[in-house]
């Protein structure tokens, strides 16, 4: 059996973790990310980023877009970009694949042992396990249900068919036209570098809490446990 396909099964299959485990796992997971975060964006190395360090990157990002070097972001050039972010997001998906792999077969020789297999936790279990007694009850896997219909009925109809798809699509689309509303200053239809460069970008507004222009390590960090969080609960 591949690899690959011992991992699906896995994540049903696995054997029970303990909370503790599984509470360490979340934050290292989150404590990892925004270490990463931090050496990208922290280009002075003062433990924290800074609107003017986020600037830096937002330019290099905004000259990579523009091809043609006229100062603005055109539409081919919006689709070339979202292609580029769709290739980037495919190639974290698939390292995060070979890491788990990585981690499930400890003594490296490529094959899986029944003992590696059922050392690994259960991210699973643990989250229909919703009052952590150590087992999964009818009860806990219908309230799990549950969660997930309530998420997918987008017009709380008590239904699930094309118009929720429809809504969730038209609801990602307002909150990019909104951005594009916003960042397009002098409204003529156009990104150009300066309004670019004068947002407070997508960086700041999910690691800023507290608005100062200052995104810290423990704001970072606890963006991304949340974010972890909310993911596994909705899973």
């Amino acid at each position: 059996m591949k690899l690959s396909s011992i991992l699906t099964y896995g994540l049903l299959v696995m054997a029970i973790p303990t909370i503790t485990l599984a509470k360490n796992s979340a934050e290292d997971k989150a404590a990892s990310k925004a270490t990463k975060v931090m050496d990208k964006f922290d280009v002075n190395d003062d433990g924290k980023v800074s609107m003017s360090e986020v600037a830096i990157l937002q330019a290099k990002r905004f000259d990579d877009a523009d091809r043609n070097s006229d100062g603005f972001i055109s539409h081919s050039e919006k689709k070339l970009l979202r292609l580029k972010r769709k290739n980037t997001h495919r190639e974290r998906l698939a390292t995060r694949r070979l890491d788990r792999q990585s981690s499930i077969d400890s003594n490296g020789d490529g094959e899986i042992s029944l003992s590696e297999f059922t050392a690994q936790p259960s991210p699973l279990f643990t989250r229909l396990d919703s009052n952590k007694d150590g087992s999964i009850s009818s009860s806990e896997v219908l309230e799990a249900r549950k969660k997930k219909f309530l998420q997918l009925d987008m017009n709380n109809d008590g239904v699930l068919n094309r118009a929720d798809r429809k809504a969730a699509t038209a609801k990602r689309l307002l909150v990019a036209k909104q951005t594009r509303t916003e960042m397009d200053v002098d409204q003529d239809g156009r990104i150009s570098r300066a309004e670019f460069l004068a947002s407070k970008g997508r960086f700041m507004n999910k690691f800023d809490s507290n608005n100062d222009d200052i995104a810290t390590y423990n704001e970072i960090r606890n963006v991304i446990a949340d974010k972890i969080n909310h993911v596994n609960k909705r899973r």
